[in-house]
């Protein structure tokens, strides 16, 4: 009888080692849900500091201004920034486009072409000394005027004795060596028409018309004496003048403005025309043509 309460005891111990036993696994499984939850929250938190450098901005960042703002003018906060890769300095890029294309390279030289044209003539303008541009008068012995050659003014300065040549009145007289050596008086050519052509080495006008006072010498060397006086000009550089241009008619280097005084000269080219008795029978200033000339010596013969 003693053997079987023992083992009735030693069966009443084992459920309580069983709810041991159950609970023991429950604290584990316990346990190992809660790590497991610690471990998904550290992961997902490991997440959002991935993310987070993409969208968040340093300190450093939020204190240094953009590069559009520390560009920006103080001065003038209306003026835009450049846009970006674009300096300053820099020009639009409608400029950039339009350098060292063609058409900016044919601008380029038109423009330096312009430049270089009017400084010649500037430069040719302040040689003469004069105006190329002044219009000329031609009066006949009716004393009308009628438009004349393109003519250059100068001012010779000073006054004369003589009285002032007039149509139909005596031309003053003088006497002077030539640039080859004559002696060339105006009262010693008297019994054949006179040319007296007044001009200068600088003027335009008067090298422009020096051709066909030569043709008109040549053609009445028998009939008419053509005389040229240039005025304020020295004996070398008129006799340089004569041989570069092939003028073989009487040249005259009035250095000191005497006749050109005496026939009250103010523009260049001026040409006296007189006749068989020394009396002055028209006055034209400014250029000459060929067949002018010739039609006028021609009337005097």
């Amino acid at each position: 009888m003693d053997k079987p309460q023992e083992s009735s005891a030693g069966s009443e111990s084992s459920p309580v080692e069983s709810e041991s036993s159950v609970s023991s696994e429950s604290q584990s499984e316990s346990t190992t849900a809660e790590l497991g939850d610690e471990t998904s929250i550290t992961a997902s938190q490991g997440e959002t500091s991935a993310v987070s450098p993409q969208t968040e901005k340093s300190p450093a960042a939020e204190s240094e201004p953009s590069g559009a703002t520390a560009a920006a003018n103080p001065a003038n906060p209306d003026v835009p920034p450049p846009a970006a890769g674009q300096t300053g300095s820099e020009p639009p890029a409608s400029r950039r486009r339009f350098i060292g294309t063609p058409l900016g390279n044919a601008l380029v030289i038109a423009i330096t072409a312009v430049v270089i044209v009017a400084g010649v003539w500037l430069v040719g303008e302040w040689r003469a000394g004069g105006n190329d541009d002044a219009q000329p008068v031609v009066t006949d012995a009716s004393g009308a005027t009628v438009s004349g050659g393109a003519v250059s003014t100068i001012d010779v300065g000073g006054s004369s004795d003589v009285p002032a040549p007039a149509i139909g009145q005596p031309a003053a007289d003088f006497s002077m060596i030539s640039i080859s050596g004559d002696q060339v008086t105006l009262s010693a050519l008297r019994g054949q028409p006179v040319w007296l052509v007044f001009g200068a080495t600088w003027c335009t006008n008067c090298r422009s018309e020096a051709p066909d006072v030569q043709l008109i010498s040549e053609e009445f060397s028998d009939r008419a004496t053509v005389v040229g006086v240039y005025s304020g000009e020295e004996i070398a550089t008129v006799y340089g003048y004569a041989q570069r241009a092939g003028l073989t008619y009487p040249q005259l280097a009035d250095t000191f403005n005497e006749i050109t005084s005496d026939y009250r000269v103010i523009g260049l080219p001026t040409h006296f025309f007189i006749d068989r008795d020394g009396n002055i029978t028209k006055i034209s200033v400014g250029t000459m043509t060929a067949s002018q000339a010739r039609a006028e010596l021609t009337s005097l013969l």
